[in-house]
């Protein structure tokens, strides 16, 4: 395959690496596992009092509960993939700060206190990206992305993830596979 560069020229397409998502998702670990160098750039991280649209999706009984809110820039092999903001109960972690989440999987640290996704619900939609998104993933505004909504449960049924993405289409393909058994889907990254 070959891929057409405006005023630049023609060049021989990078391979899309697939990897089956039977398992629930954790950035780190995917892209790890297509051979790939994840990173994250942390844009922003607070402690806040939810909105009542985030205690809604986090299904938290009391809305004052404090809320992680933080931003980053998901990379592979250092180049902008996603544009990402998540939202944890901070009960679920007490002792989060900017400094380990710059520098652990956030993933990581939860299974180290017993937090583990058990099940979790994708939303997608095809989005076109405004000046400032475009510009922090590295692509002209106006670029197509796709937006993405996760909410992730623990095996009790305990939400306690919600994470909206903006994802790059040039570089991201989702292949949807209808079985017998039910459906599921693939994401490739191009290297």
């Amino acid at each position: 395959l070959v891929v057409r560069k405006q005023g630049r020229g023609t060049f021989v397409a990078e391979p899309k690496v697939r990897r089956k998502s039977d398992t629930v998702y954790s950035f780190t670990s995917e892209i790890s596992a297509m051979g790939m160098t994840p990173s994250s750039t942390l844009i922003d991280f607070e402690v806040m009092e939810p909105t009542p649209d985030i205690v809604k999706v986090l299904e938290l009984s009391n809305p004052q509960t404090p809320v992680y809110r933080f931003t980053r820039i998901r990379n592979v092999n250092e180049e902008p993939l996603i544009l990402e903001t998540s939202f944890y109960p901070q009960y679920i972690y007490p002792k989060l700060t900017r400094e380990l989440l710059q520098t652990h999987s956030f993933y990581s640290l939860l299974y180290e206190v017993g937090i583990v996704p058990f099940s979790a619900v994708d939303s997608y939609e095809a989005v076109v990206m405004g000046r400032q998104e475009a510009e922090m993933l590295g692509c002209r505004p106006g670029s197509c992305a796709f937006s993405a909504q996760r909410r992730t449960r623990t095996e009790t049924g305990l939400v306690y993830e919600f994470t909206q993405s903006l994802i790059r289409a040039d570089r991201v393909k989702l292949d949807v596979f209808l079985h017998k058994d039910g459906v599921s889907f693939a994401r490739s990254v191009d290297k």
